[in-house]
């Protein structure tokens, strides 16, 4: 037996900070949960130029804020320092008009020249370490693992190497036409090892996985791609007929939009932590677009089908949204009575506020767009009502009766199964068929609407408790909440980036409050406020007492630090001291440690005087009243009698740098002498025979 779902009254596509059950494309959730435009990557300073297609160049970028640029019609390759503003210059033979770049196994730079061989220098120096010769027209390369891909233009092949340069037959094989690119012009790798390769025959971008065998359809059709890039699921596409970068979502392909703020010929793509770089020319010019600075133009949101059950229907939807100046959201819908249609055919909604016809299923589109890049609407809720009862019902008959509408016939009488009839039903079934108003009538459809607007405080009001829930209480008043529970939300919870943090940490507040006072609750504290948990001890541990036959002698050992009888010899006043009360014998060898602690910090980045300023405050206010304690900060370095725990403070850190004296070094206290120049090819440190050992 099928069991039907049971009538719904309400449904919600969003649930706190997520979207569980929708389609989204051009979307992307904020930090507070509501759904934005795609955020995509911009230039700060336009660059507007005719679409062109220039050949190919190169960008590569390495591990230590490198970014090297070839500059083709000049025969160099610049290496600039993004963290320091360094430049590094390397041109003459061999480098003859330099395009594609790629670092690659050992941090070493490949470069496809234009004297048909590939170089290969070693990094950050750009000292000449081997030449691979043998090819046509070298335009394009990438590398992963120890494997580079090279586009050879001239042979119209995408082939691949090792690091020393020897030849991989089978994959050449495999990607050879006609089941590879006829003309190739651009490659990337990801992550995953999947093979990107723009085809200007094809006009698309193909892919191959790592053996070489067809991966999923071609991407970016109808382009002419002149540079590609990867980035986790994104692959950046210059094109040069539109002469724009546009961004695909991998691995289904989606276009998500293009670089704002960019037109021109795209030489070469290089993608950074959060920024892309582009080389719009063949010289050493290059521009750097930021993450997350512009909006995609559009994009929607789709839910459905949505099910009212088996004896309700649907009759109102709405959408819930901030829409800035420039901006505009859509609804549209849908309604039928089977679950799979063969074609959706939407209706545009005159408002974002729809009163639907009777239908069980129920499907809902949303559009967000933007005529200004730096800005982009907010979906907050995409919400659907049944049915639910008439208001109509609670009026008075005059107000629902039709006089214009007769009621049943003596023929449809006569279809009524008497059987199913109690004594006066008859004229029940005349009134009621009288009462109800013909379709769309005025009354019925302001009633709605007058629905519509109460029931939107119905729920306002039944979500009142759900708004002192840390676990279903809106984002934006998790800052809020915690003034109820009596806590100061730290200062490193304040992004709204952090709100799904705060969220846990006000759900587990109760739990921390039952341990406040306590050892863990102090430690716990302190690592909410500063992110750094402290090792806590109660000093009585480390008393020295010296107990016969128990303690070890030299090992915990030690004298008391007071006279334990009361009386001591120099110390005593006649007639004032005395011996100690026995019922309190040997409180003394504890005085000094009773109720104290000390609170032990490992070394952490960004331990500033304020990050200790805030330590301090922290235990001031959750240590027991009753206490004092002792704040300890370890440094990098394992000091015996002062940093000796191991586990807790003993840290081995490298050797401090050598001091000057006459500056602030103390001569015998904090100078050291500078070790002494390591010898070239040591075993060890300089020991990769061809790489990095060398002959003094």
């Amino acid at each position: 037996m099928r069991l039907s779902p049971p009538p719904v009254r309400f449904s919600y596509a969003r649930w706190l900070e997520s979207w569980p059950e929708v389609t989204l494309a051009g979307l992307a959730e904020g930090p507070g949960g509501d759904l934005r435009l795609l955020p995509l990557p911009g230039l700060a300073a336009p660059w507007l130029q005719a679409p062109a297609d220039l050949g190919t160049s190169g960008l590569a970028l390495d591990d230590a804020c490198g970014l090297y640029v070839a500059d083709t019609d000049d025969d160099r390759i610049l290496r600039f320092g993004l963290d320091c503003g360094a430049e590094l210059e390397l041109g003459g033979p061999p480098v003859k008009a330099p395009r594609g770049l790629a670092v690659g196994a050992h941090e070493w730079l490949f470069v496809a020249n234009g004297d048909g061989t590939v170089l290969v220098y070693a990094t950050p120096d750009l000292r000449l370490r081997d030449v691979w010769p043998g090819f046509q027209q070298p335009i394009a390369i990438a590398t992963h693992g120890n494997a580079v891909l090279v586009v050879d233009a001239g042979a119209k092949r995408v082939l691949r190497f090792d690091d020393l340069g020897a030849p991989d037959t089978a994959f050449d094989a495999a990607v050879a036409p006609p089941s590879g690119p006829a003309d190739p012009r651009a490659v990337a790798v990801g992550s995953d090892g999947t093979i990107y390769i723009g085809d200007a025959a094809t006009g698309s971008v193909v892919r191959f996985d790592w053996t070489g065998t067809p991966s999923g359809a071609a991407l970016a059709t109808g382009t002419q791609p002149s540079a590609l890039a990867v980035r986790g699921a994104v692959l950046y596409v210059g094109d040069a007929t539109t002469g724009q970068v546009q961004l695909y979502a991998l691995p289904d392909g989606v276009l998500l939009g293009d670089v704002a703020g960019f037109d021109g010929a795209v030489t070469a793509l290089a993608v950074g932590d959060d920024e892309l770089f582009i080389k719009p020319e063949l010289d050493g010019t290059y521009l750097v677009a930021q993450d997350d600075t512009a909006f995609a133009p559009s994009g929607t949101l789709t839910s459905g089908p949505l099910d009212a059950g088996e004896e309700s229907t649907w009759s109102r939807a709405a959408a819930l949204c901030r829409r800035p100046d420039g901006t505009a959201v859509g609804l549209e819908w849908y309604l039928d009575d089977i679950a799979t249609p063969g074609v959706i055919a939407w209706q545009t909604a005159p408002a974002l506020d729809v009163r639907l016809a009777d239908h069980r299923y129920l499907w809902l589109r949303v559009t967000l767009t933007t005529r200004d890049v730096t800005v982009s609407p907010s979906l907050l809720q995409v919400e659907a009502q049944t049915t639910g009862d008439s208001y109509l019902d609670f009026l008075p008959y005059v107000y629902s009766h039709d006089p214009d509408r007769p009621g049943l016939t003596a023929a449809e009488l006569d279809t009524v199964d008497p059987a199913n009839l109690e004594p006066g039903d008859l004229p029940y079934l005349r009134d009621e068929y009288a009462r109800t108003p013909p379709e769309g009538a005025f009354l019925e459809r302001l009633l709605d609407l007058a629905r519509s607007d109460i029931d939107d405080l119905d729920r306002a009001v039944a979500g009142l408790p759900a708004l002192f829930d840390p676990a279903t209480a809106p984002a934006s008043l998790l800052g809020w909440l915690p003034s109820w529970l009596a806590f100061d939300v730290p200062a490193r919870y304040a992004d709204e980036s952090k709100r799904p943090e705060l969220r846990r940490l006000l759900l587990g507040l109760a739990a921390l409050y039952r341990w406040r006072g306590t050892p863990r609750g102090v430690a716990d504290f302190v690592e909410i406020y500063t992110g750094v948990r402290p090792t806590l001890f109660e000093e009585y541990h480390a008393r020295p007492l010296w107990v016969l036959d128990q303690t070890v002698l030299g090992f915990g050992s030690g004298l008391y630090d007071r006279d334990l009888d009361g009386i001591l010899v120099g110390d005593s006043v006649v007639g004032e001291t005395g011996p100690e009360d026995p019922a309190t014998f040997g409180a003394a060898v504890f005085a000094s440690t009773a109720h104290r602690f000390a609170a032990v910090l490992p070394p952490v980045a960004g331990l500033d005087d304020d990050m200790r300023a805030l330590v301090m405050r922290v235990l001031e206010t959750e240590k027991p009243a009753h206490t004092a304690f002792h704040l300890c900060f370890t440094e990098p370095r394992m000091r015996v009698g002062v940093q000796a725990r191991v586990g807790v403070d003993a840290v081995l850190a490298a050797e401090p740098e050598g001091r000057a004296l006459d500056d602030d070094a103390i001569l015998g206290i904090d100078t050291r002498l500078a070790p002494p120049t390591e010898h070239v090819g040591a075993v060890g440190s300089h020991a990769q025979l061809g790489i990095d050992t060398v002959v003094g």
